[in-house]
């Protein structure tokens, strides 16, 4: 049966060592214990959903099928990830995670609250999914530390990097595909994008595409046959948790806005935020770090960019919206791929 909607995630999702090295999980734990460290913290629960699964997935390979996920991280020891389900899902669980202690989760209260010693003070990293009921279920003293862990993923570990530069190829592919296909065979292209990516290990494909009468964006059904020439594409790729997204378009013609662009480059260069760049340009600008699980998470407007990140530049013209992705170094910062303009 044809499913115009993907329900579950798609993909590879269980652990490969030689994709996320055994050396990037212990760095990842040092990365969360330096946190608690610095927090006074003696413990961290880090959470995550369906539908938001970023944090979860970076400190413990574990991407939640089914509902919601917890692992429960000590300073000292060994930490443990509870899924939801059945303890009949166990091996399952245990094929995507590097984390050895796995349980289905009885209960918050039974599982977390007596796991998490009473004197001790411990953190929590919650995922933008967290129902009321679950945060009302965990310890009512937890130190919030969220905003450390999604700095801590923006930074693309080395070992990683050729999986960020699959994905940015990928994209390039899949835009190329789209923008070479006609109105009638763009859902055919776009399906045969998902199905190459799929086969090459990305996990997760997200392509919407709307018409743009009069510069205002409306959805087209993927059973609409009359695509317009002028589409607009909206694209988010995840390749083993580091996520992609960026726009593109068919049939513009756009106003030239690069050398904008160049000048908003060297402000990136000079280590500025992201609030005072969009200031000098003059134009609302968007940066947003292509880090593990941050497919929706701009960087924050204060926070200096820094060598190592990989952020997706999207800069607004009067009727235009550029977008690409670039490597913030030392020295200038390395364009990886620019998307074709966007009028709007």
């Amino acid at each position: 049966m044809l499913m115009r909607n993907i329900t579950l995630p798609t993909g590879p999702y269980d652990w490969h060592p030689e994709r996320v090295p055994v050396m990037v999980t212990r760095r990842r734990r040092a990365q969360l214990a330096e946190i608690m460290t610095r927090h006074g913290l003696d413990g961290l629960v880090v959470t995550g959903s369906t539908f938001d699964d970023g944090a979860i997935a970076w400190a413990t390979g574990f991407t939640p099928k089914l509902g919601a996920g917890f692992a429960v991280v000590p300073r000292e020891g060994d930490p443990r990830l509870l899924f939801s389900g059945g303890p009949g899902m166990t091996p399952s669980a245990r094929k995507l995670t590097w984390i050895d202690t796995v349980a289905a989760l009885r209960g918050i209260r039974l599982d977390i609250t007596e796991t998490v010693p009473a004197p001790q003070r411990w953190g929590l990293c919650a995922d933008a999914g967290l129902s009321a009921r679950d945060r009302r279920a965990l310890p009512a003293d937890l130190h919030d530390v969220t905003d450390d862990v999604t700095r801590a993923r923006g930074l693309i570990e080395p070992e990683c990097r050729p999986l960020v530069d699959a994905g940015i190829v990928a994209l390039a592919r899949v835009e190329s595909t789209l923008l070479q296909s006609g109105p009638r065979t763009r859902w055919a292209a776009r399906l045969d994008a998902e199905r190459a990516l799929f086969d090459a290990g990305g996990q997760d494909l997200r392509l919407r595409l709307s018409r743009m009468p009069h510069g205002a964006a409306e959805p087209v059904d993927p059973g609409d046959d009359a695509v317009p020439a002028e589409a607009r594409i909206a694209m988010a790729l995840r390749v083993e948790g580091y996520w992609h997204r960026v726009w593109t378009a068919t049939g513009a013609a756009p106003q030239d806005l690069h050398a904008c662009f160049d000048e908003l480059l060297q402000h990136v260069a000079e280590g500025a935020t992201p609030a005072q760049i969009a200031t000098e340009v003059g134009r609302p600008c968007t940066i947003a770090c292509v880090g593990h699980g941050l497919a929706d998470a701009d960087w924050p407007a204060d926070a200096p960019l820094v060598a190592g990140l990989v952020v997706t530049i999207t800069l607004q013209g009067d009727d235009t919206r550029l977008s690409l992705v670039a490597e913030v170094t030392d020295a200038a910062p390395h364009l990886l791929w620019r998307a074709a303009p966007l009028a709007v």
